[in-house]
């Protein structure tokens, strides 16, 4: 059994197109980088701790000045029109409330509960924590995608031309070994890339903020901001700190990236042919940033809208997940989206597991 394991590392390893995608990658990190400015941090700590209403009219005053700070003052007042989002949401739902004759007001209420509890009114510079979830979120969920894609593609399909297949499918148990091993090897390099790009993302977004001062000590500072100052999370009904949100965020890009690669596995165990492999396991990838983030699908479709948050790119982007109320229905309960996905993706795995030991148990020799 470890000599296959091996085995199948060393082709997976010998890809050529795996150091290939990694160069572009290095490229696209090049070309696009950028710095983060932190020239404004220490203004930032002069006033950080919770808004008082005396600073929300020293901001409204100042905004108009340019000789104050224009971030911190800024800062002060977008956390106000949050708040202010917070309590008009909360008003329109107990009016929803108010309006229904029939069916359960269970979700409604438990929107209302979590919103009640969310507070924005705290200033903090929270921009080098926020660069780092949002990276993750974008880039490097499609970093994690290429790599796991170019790796796990043709596990199955090349296996006619190594010859194993001849080998292992001789016999019951050696299509066990070759199904498990596989899928050891599958996991563990989906581990490791997942693991490698958040340790990059914390060293390149560290290193993007100390243009203007050596930011390195302060990497853990500015992580108790809401997570309602990062913008694709403002509507958020969660309580949270950005802290907390990033840590959920990690767990889900590995569920994520787990289940992508064991449906690339998947495909690749149906397709013969590895071209073919690669383009079906490409659409799982890429069709669901296509359909959202550039046609914007889901503002066309309800259905869209209500799915795509549980695809396999989407649970390891996260934030779809808590940037509005999500939740389903169940008796008297209410199950919110995050615990939906952590189902729908422990099932995809589960699923896709039995498959493979079932297709690969069936295949026979010719």
């Amino acid at each position: 059994m470890r000599n296959l394991i091996n085995w199948e590392f060393k082709h997976l390893l010998q890809q050529k197109i795996i150091y290939i995608t990694l160069m572009v990658i290095i490229g696209v990190v090049i070309v696009g980088h950028t710095v983060i400015d932190t020239a404004s941090k220490m203004e930032f700590d002069k006033s950080e701790g919770i808004i008082t209403e005396q600073e929300l009219k020293t901001a409204e005053k100042n905004i108009k000045d340019l000789s104050f700070d224009y971030n911190v003052n800024f800062t002060i007042l977008k956390a106000q029109q949050l708040q202010d989002y917070q309590t008009a949401k909360i008003s329109e739902l107990y009016q929803i409330l108010q309006n229904k004759n029939s069916g359960s007001d269970t979700k409604i209420r438990k929107e209302i509960e979590m919103r009640e509890n969310v507070d924005v009114m705290y200033l903090t510079y929270y921009f080098v924590a926020e660069s780092i979830v949002n990276y993750l979120s974008d880039d490097g969920v499609i970093f994690i995608g290429m790599l796991i894609l170019v790796g796990i593609y043709s596990i199955f399909s090349r296996d006619t031309t190594t010859g194993v297949s001849q080998y292992t499918l001789t016999s019951k148990f050696g299509r066990t070994k070759l199904v498990t091993a596989k899928i050891i090897v599958t996991l563990t390099y989906t581990f490791f890339v997942t693991i490698g790009m958040i340790v990059f993302t914390w060293i390149y977004q560290l290193y993007r903020a100390s243009a203007n001062m050596i930011y390195w000590k302060h990497a853990f500072e500015g992580w108790d901001a809401p997570i309602q100052f990062i913008t694709g999370l403002a509507t958020s009904p969660y309580a949270m700190s950005i802290a907390q949100f990033h840590f959920v965020q990690l767990g889900f890009l590995l569920l994520g990236s787990i289940v992508l690669a064991i449906l690339i596995l998947v495909v690749s165990s149906i397709s013969k042919n590895s071209f073919i492999s690669f383009l079906i396991s490409l659409s799982i990838l890429f069709i669901p940033i296509v359909v959202i983030d550039i046609l914007k699908g889901e503002t066309q479709f309800e259905w869209i809208n209500a799915i795509y948050p549980y695809t396999p790119t989407f649970i390891m982007k996260t934030q779809a997940l808590f940037e509005t109320f999500r939740g389903f229905h169940i008796g008297s309960n209410v199950i919110l989206g995050p615990y939906v996905a952590i189902v729908i993706g422990i099932l995809l795995i589960v699923g896709s597991l039995f498959y493979l030991k079932w297709y690969v148990g069936s295949k026979k020799v010719v």
